[in-house]
């Protein structure tokens, strides 16, 4: 880990990893693995020395971005198109969803633990409790159809 007043700014270090996938996001695990989801919905854990295996399948959508809840035992996870919801994925990598109905392209994981995100169709930017599941609409989009994919670009799309 490295303080961001010290951070380098150059690779520490690169290497090529065989196995491992991420349709779009990826996590690192406190064992130093990567999980990512491949396209047909299923989670790979893979080790820096190339190993892979399924960490979790048949997950009811296509995962698009993952972050870890404050337990650090926990990610975050938004499904789409084929469901509308964010889950959280334990360890043991069982799903259970946060919220049924919200469709997120995008989940950020603030420092009050609680889940920011873009919506998928509705250009809003939500903020999602992940205890009680309630969301609320953190800042209006401008239109029905989907304009950006990340929090900190929906900011400043929607600024300028």
């Amino acid at each position: 880990m490295f303080d961001c007043a010290t951070a380098p700014t150059s690779a520490v270090s690169t290497q090529v990893i065989a196995g491992p996938r991420g349709f779009h996001g990826m996590v690192i695990d406190s064992d130093g693995n990567l999980i990512g989801a491949d396209a047909n919905n299923v989670l790979i854990r893979s080790t820096y020395e190339g190993d892979w295996s399924g960490f979790t399948a048949g997950l009811p959508g296509t995962v698009q971005q993952m972050d870890w809840l404050p337990s650090q035992t926990d990610f975050a996870t938004a499904l789409s198109p084929n469901a509308t919801s964010v889950a959280r994925i334990s360890s043991t990598s069982e799903p259970t969803q946060i919220n049924a109905n919200l469709m997120l392209y995008s989940v950020v994981v603030g420092p009050d633990g609680m889940v920011g995100g873009a919506g998928n169709f509705d250009g809003h930017i939500h903020r999602l409790n992940t205890t009680t599941g309630e969301s609320d609409v953190l800042m209006a989009g401008p239109s029905t159809t989907p304009m950006f994919h990340t929090p900190s670009r929906s900011a400043t799309t929607l600024a300028g």
